[in-house]
């Protein structure tokens, strides 16, 4: 299994609160399709808290790709419903549909915040002529 994937569910069950999901109430089944078969993620959403397991549970609505579909999806690169439509993923709705179309914009949220994060100049190493810099109107 990809390590992407592996850190992206120890992160999504690591975070504190997630405000993309904070409407989310529910549970999804991933089932991520590899050589080695099948392995399947449990994420459990309760208003932005987000827990994620191993161990089977009741869930709203499950989703099934292999690995690179799926490393796609959670970099925010494919939409989970279009994908779906073109035959890519399979989603078993059972009715909760807007789970996945939460889970798609957390995915989102979380590559632009971990691009936007890579790209920042660390601010302690400013040379001294920006340090001091007055903030405020360019003219």
């Amino acid at each position: 299994m990809s390590d992407v994937i592996t850190e992206f569910f120890a992160e999504l069950d690591h975070s504190d609160h997630e405000p993309t999901l904070g409407r989310a109430m529910g549970a999804i089944r991933f089932d991520v399709e590899s050589e080695q078969g099948t392995q399947k993620w449990y994420v459990t959403m309760d208003r932005g808290t987000v827990r994620v397991s191993r161990r089977g549970t009741r869930v709203d609505c499950a989703v099934r790709a292999d690995g690179a579909t799926f490393e796609r999806i959670i970099n925010g690169e494919l939409s989970p419903l279009a994908s779906m439509l073109r035959g890519v993923v399979q989603i078993d709705l059972a009715g909760a549909s807007e789970l996945i179309v939460l889970f798609a914009r957390y995915a989102r949220a979380r590559n632009h915040r971990l691009r936007t994060q890579a790209s920042a100049p660390a601010r302690a190493d400013a040379g001294p002529a920006e340090r001091a810099r007055p903030k405020g109107r360019r003219k």
